[in-house]
């Protein structure tokens, strides 16, 4: 990735990026969906590197609880992909773990327009329950 360090881009993944739809039903409740489809003419997948928060970080940008949170870096093909709170931001990491997280700051430009580099916010996304739902999960003790 130009413009970025051979440290970074040696970290770099591809990132998917998916923006939240929501459509409103006849019976008053919310169907809302994240898909690739959603972003239109808008880029879906980049490359770029996700950077975890320092404590200072979290606590400059809001982040509260227990959550990750990420800085992402990419040089987004050129051009600023226009990545913004509507979206999510899926990877698998070097280790082969998959992360979601939620953006919580849109896109720009780190420096100058000139550097082609861009920045974005985003936090874990938990388990969430909607509409009253809720989570049963069966529990399995065994020998340790």
């Amino acid at each position: 990735m130009p413009g970025i360090s051979d440290t970074l881009a040696a970290q770099a993944v591809t990132f998917e990026i998916e923006r939240l739809e929501v459509t409103q039903l006849s019976d008053g409740s919310q169907l809302r969906e994240y898909s690739t489809g959603n972003r239109d003419a808008l880029p879906t997948e980049l490359d770029g590197v996700p950077i975890l928060m320092t404590q200072q970080e979290r606590m400059e940008y809001g982040v509260r609880g227990d959550k990750l949170a990420w800085k992402f870096i990419s040089d987004g093909d050129g051009e600023n992909p226009l990545v913004d709170a509507r979206d999510r931001v899926t990877w698998t990491d070097h280790r082969d773990e998959e992360w979601t997280a939620r953006v919580t700051a849109r896109s720009y430009y780190i420096g100058s327009p000139t550097t082609g580099i861009f920045q974005w916010l985003g936090e874990e996304v938990s388990t969430e329950v909607t509409g009253g739902g809720s989570i049963d999960e069966e529990v399995e003790f065994g020998e340790i």
